[in-house]
């Protein structure tokens, strides 16, 4: 009886032992690499980018503004990020928007909608460099200082790169699987007299590289705004 009885626990502890290691859960996967570092976010800031969208920012409150001069400022202006500065120059001088019915073979790379430019070259020495940018350790972002108001239309002093809506990918084709565009968001505070603080939120999208072309003397680039 006592061996019986033995045996009967025996059976319950190796069931329960059994459901244990068919229920158990995986571990979960290991953390990614933070992609906030400083490598990582220097490295994404460079290149062609164009500003989309300024918003304000009044307590707890958003709203999509439209600065004074902001259309006519912003229609071809490209901003190029060089590493440590910021170099502002019109397309209306090297370039301009591309009509998809004109070069559809180079378009259906694109997700549909999608803005596109070509730009034949960038005539730096006549464009003005406005800002420069670098790393803050103590902030643990990008600090953008100088002439402010040639890049963000109407605001001065100093702007900082938004963490928490920090988007970028390593190349075009990662940017398009990602089914999410780029989004760079700087940030500029200032005291209004009416409003008390406010914060200025202007989204800076990637213009990337997709194919290129020589027509006669020209090397012609083309970028799409994603």
């Amino acid at each position: 009886m006592k061996i019986r009885r033995f045996y009967s626990t025996a059976a319950i502890l190796l069931a329960g032992l059994l459901v244990t290691a068919c229920t158990k859960t995986d571990p979960p996967p290991a953390a990614q690499t933070d992609n906030w570092t400083k490598e990582k976010v220097m490295k994404a800031l460079y290149g062609e980018f164009k500003l989309t969208q300024v918003r304000r920012v009044v307590g707890q409150d958003t709203t999509e503004v439209t600065l004074p001069g902001y259309e006519e400022y912003n229609k071809d202006l490209i901003l190029f990020f060089s590493g440590c500065c910021i170099v502002n120059y019109r397309l209306s001088l090297t370039g301009g928007p591309v009509k998809w019915e004109h070069r559809p073979d180079y378009h259906n790379v694109l997700p549909p909608g999608t803005d596109s430019y070509w730009i034949a070259r960038r005539i730096m020495q006549d464009s003005p460099i406005s800002v420069s940018y670098k790393w803050d350790d103590a902030l643990n972002t990008v600090v953008f200082n100088g002439r402010i108001d040639y890049v963000l239309p109407h605001k001065q002093g100093t702007a900082i790169l938004d963490k928490s809506s920090f988007v970028t990918y390593e190349n075009f084709n990662a940017a398009k699987a990602a089914g999410k565009p780029t989004n760079l968001t700087l940030i500029v505070e200032e005291e209004d007299p009416k409003l008390g603080k406010v914060k200025y939120l202007f989204t800076v999208r990637k213009l990337w590289h997709y194919v290129s072309e020589t027509i006669g003397s020209f090397h012609v680039g083309y970028y799409a705004l994603y």
